[in-house]
Formats: structure tokens, sequence, C-alpha cells
């Protein structure tokens, strides 16, 4: 699986995770929610590692979590 696709993933699961809004993460993040849109649905391709690290802060999980595939978590199509 490609990489920003994983990313996505992830990012949607600890929306989910933590039950904050795209908007929410967004905003406590620094970024804009439509390029945090981007990033959740796996249409970027260049990611930022200090938007990488204010996600971790956001999240409070390390750059595994966002990273890595997560146990549990379907990364089908």
């Amino acid at each position: 699986m490609d990489t920003t696709k994983l990313l996505g993933r992830n990012i949607r699961f600890h929306l989910f995770r933590t039950e904050l809004t795209l908007r929410d993460v967004a905003e406590s993040a620094g970024i804009s929610p439509y390029s945090l849109g981007r990033m959740a649905s796996g249409k970027t391709k260049l990611i930022d590692p200090n938007t990488l690290t204010d996600l971790m802060r956001v999240f409070k999980c390390d750059a595994n979590a966002l990273l890595l595939p997560i146990d549990g978590v379907p990364y089908d199509n």
C-alpha cells in the first residue's frame, strides 16, 4: 500500500478514535482543513514533516501510529 494512502487511513482512524472532526484537528495542527482533507483521502504526495509532528501532537501518538499499519484496522480499498 502507498504510504500516503496508509497515512490517510490512519488519519481517519485517529479522527474516529479521538472523536475529533477534521476541522478541529486542522485548527489544532495549524493547517487548513482542505490540506488535511487531502491528506486523509490519500490524494497528496508530499507530506511536510512538521505537519506529521503536529498531527502526532494533536492525536497524542507517535510516528509509527501514523505511518505504519495498525492492528485491527482494515486497509482494503
